[in-house]
């Protein structure tokens, strides 16, 4: 196996690792855990026969830092990771602010029976600019750290931040209330395990067969077409057990979610030996980022907001 292969993982980590300090530093776990977003909850999502090992947050957190140092010199490095940190706290107030969960929560569960959630979704998605301004933000503190083929993605990944939004908000927020209408987050329930076996059987095999924490530093953050094809083999895997639902439309959102975010990448054609041809290597590795936590982060909310609040 393929050194960058193994790394990937550790990678979608390390960087979901560093987001998590949008509360409180000292809080990190806890406070994103009610997002469903846990470095060792993702960890132990992998099969058992993977070792785990002691792959912590400071782990990530240094291996980011040594990325700085490594692209930026000590002092300079160490300045321009210290702003990562204060970034990732400030994005993080800013999407409380935009988005309270536990308001949402009720505000769902006030509309729901009503049929008015379009009403509560065109709320949120009329906050969309302000987001956008706060991954922006973001975005640019990591630049310094990144090499020039890693700094060329990012107009890539922040037009795959935009098509998101965009996607979530189409119409004012159509797309989430179609989802819940049509059962969207039963069949995301009634499949979370066999979804769960799509991540596993997808990446696993990225994992070190020694242990997470042998690796000692940050991969080049590309997007190859072996990843392309991981993500393809995950949708169709997805995709494929949401058909099994009592309504169609479920599957046909979260395969349209998927393809929607690939087309702003060489994956937009992915499937077996389907590449955009260019330079392979120059893309974020952001896309299975996206993907993969946003995906989990749904089933997450769903299964907390709203299948256990009816």
């Amino acid at each position: 196996m393929a050194i960058g292969n193994k790394k990937f993982i550790v990678t979608l980590i390390c960087f979901v690792s560093v987001a998590k300090a949008t509360s409180q530093l000292k809080s990190l776990v806890d406070k994103l855990d009610e997002g469903g977003i846990n470095v060792d909850q993702f960890k132990n999502q992998f099969p058992a026969e993977f070792p785990k090992g002691n792959f912590s947050m400071e782990n990530a957190k240094d291996m980011v830092k040594d990325k700085c140092i490594k692209e930026l010199g000590q002092e300079k490095g160490t300045e321009a990771y210290q702003e990562i940190e204060s970034a990732t706290l400030s994005l993080g107030e800013c999407i409380t602010g935009i988005f309270n969960y536990s308001a949402m929560q009720e505000e769902i569960a006030e509309a729901s029976p009503k049929g008015e959630l379009d009403v509560v979704f065109n709320k949120y998605c009329a906050k969309q600019p302000d987001l956008v301004i706060c991954m922006e933000n973001f975005n640019q503190k990591l630049v310094p750290c990144l090499d020039k083929d890693e700094r060329e993605s990012q107009d890539v990944f922040m037009r795959m931040v935009h098509k998101l939004l965009e996607f979530v908000c189409h119409k004012g927020g159509d797309q989430i209330a179609l989802f819940i209408a049509e059962k969207g987050p039963e069949c995301l329930q009634g499949n979370r395990d066999a979804i769960q076996n799509c991540f596993n059987n997808t990446f696993a095999s990225y994992v070190p067969a020694e242990g997470l924490e042998t690796v000692k530093s940050l991969p080049k953050l590309v997007l190859n077409p072996e990843q392309c094809e991981d993500i393809y083999r995950l949708e169709t895997c997805i995709v494929q057990k949401l058909e099994t639902c009592e309504e169609i439309t479920p599957a046909n959102i979260i395969e349209s979610l998927f393809r929607f975010m690939k087309n702003e990448t060489i994956c937009r054609n992915s499937g077996p030996h389907r590449l955009v041809s260019g330079n392979t290597n120059t893309l974020s590795i952001s896309l299975p980022i996206i993907l993969s936590v946003s995906l989990l982060q749904l089933l997450n909310i769903y299964n907390r907001y709203i299948v256990y609040n009816d």
